[in-house]
């Protein structure tokens, strides 16, 4: 009994024992089966992904073997080369793009002079160069990279004795930014005699052109959205380039900022009809500081506007005496400054105007002309129409200004600050 009580005794043991074991080793060959999955799933991802730099790689040798060959076939292609500048997919491996195991890579080129003057970059400065060279770049980009960095060769190739005589010249642009840290990226189109070119700046900001023929060359910006230090959207130089020189400008080109201007007065006061100009003025503006905005509706957009480190002032109104210059007005709107590519919101605020006419002219139109004689400015408002009570409660811009109110005129200069009243007699 004693022996078969020992035996159903192990035996009831080994049966829960199996039970639990078998949950325990079913987890652990779960988490084991996880384990293995992702290092599987890493190391698929890391092959794809080095299938994808080896093919970014042989591209970019391609490209670059395509380009010294015709640099090496002429000096005819070796100019074309360098004036082509920067391209995209230049030599596609069929049609227009460049497929690899169903993947489409991005190939840009750019070819560039580097030639030395007394600085470490063309644009630095020098009457005299050394035997100038071409700078070739090739960088390879494909969607999907997730972090990895783009794959780029580069090399410098050295034009025939023959091209390069005494007779060719070099033209360094330096473009910054209004910071005046350099502005790489930037495009840059030459014409003249020698025909069209089109660079991109480097890394210092600096596009170089090589040209073989003398005589007067125009270099012109022309980027969406950008500005030069005086606020034209499509800057142009002109240069006189003789035989063998060497020569240098710089210019400022950036994003275009803006403000979009909201005309404004104190609660319960009416805006004047037609809404007047939007003025802004900045120290960094040229002659005469100030650009001039049309109202057609409100908010005004200002724009494109210099992101100058000055700043600006805003105001309403167009006419010299509405600009708070010697003494500020109410709520004066200065120091308003715009990083690059920034628009922000602005209030420009018209003097509150209480004009009182009595209840015998109740329902007459009260209207302000101003006094001085701006050319292409609003020069007449309609401030609004008095009420039962012959009251108004209007806004107009700051400066000297004549309201009539039927055959009476009267004439009215806001005050800096607080309620200007208007008895009219």
């Amino acid at each position: 009994m004693r022996t078969w009580r020992a035996v159903r005794s192990r035996q009831r043991g080994d049966a829960g024992f199996g039970l639990v074991e078998a949950i325990a080793a079913a987890f652990v060959l779960a988490l084991f089966s996880a384990g293995i999955a992702g290092l599987i799933l890493s190391t698929l991802k890391t092959s794809k992904i080095d299938r994808m730099r080896v093919a970014a790689s042989s591209l970019a040798a391609r490209e670059m073997e395509i380009v010294r060959d015709e640099f090496a076939r002429s000096d005819e292609a070796a100019l074309a080369v360098v004036g082509a500048g920067t391209l995209t997919n230049a030599n596609p491996l069929s049609g227009t793009t460049n497929t690899v195991d169903g993947v489409t890579y991005t190939v840009k080129r750019t070819a560039a002079w580097a030639p030395k003057g007394t600085g470490a970059s063309a644009c630095d400065g020098g009457g005299g160069i050394t035997y100038p060279s071409v700078r070739l770049s090739v960088v390879v980009t494909w969607a999907g990279m997730q972090g990895v960095q783009p794959i780029t060769s580069d090399s410098i190739v050295t034009p025939t004795k023959r091209l390069l005589n005494s007779d060719y010249a070099f033209v360094a642009v330096r473009v910054n930014r209004y910071d005046a840290q350099p502005s790489p990226g930037r495009t840059v189109n030459s014409t003249g005699p020698g025909g069209a070119q089109v660079q991109l700046t480097d890394d210092s900001g600096c596009a170089v052109f090589g040209l073989a023929v003398p005589g007067s060359y125009t270099f012109t910006f022309d980027e969406p959205g950008y500005v030069d230090y005086y606020g034209a959207t499509k800057p142009v130089a002109v240069r006189d380039v003789a035989k063998g020189s060497f020569t240098t400008f710089a210019t400022t080109y950036d994003q275009a900022a803006s403000m979009t201007v909201t005309h404004a007065t104190e609660p319960g006061y009416a805006l004047p009809s037609p809404l007047p100009e939007i003025m802004v003025r900045s120290a960094g503006l040229p002659a005469p500081g100030t650009l001039r905005f049309p109202a057609t509706g409100s908010p005004v957009v200002a724009s494109p506007l210099g992101p100058y480190a000055q700043g600006y002032t805003v105001w309403a109104g167009a006419c010299k005496d509405s600009e708070p210059a010697a003494a500020p007005t109410l709520k004066t709107v200065t120091a308003v400054t715009l990083a690059p590519g920034e628009s922000k919101p602005v209030t420009a605020y018209l003097a509150p105007v209480q004009v009182e006419g009595g209840a015998t002219r109740a329902g007459q139109v009260v209207t302000a002309q101003h006094v001085d004689s701006c050319t292409g400015a609003v020069m007449t408002l309609t401030l609004g129409t008095l009420d039962g009570a012959g009251s108004l409660a209007t806004s107009m811009p700051y400066g000297t200004w004549d309201v009539t109110v039927g055959t009476v005129v009267t004439r009215v200069t806001p005050a800096k600050s607080g309620l200007t009243e208007v008895d009219i007699p």
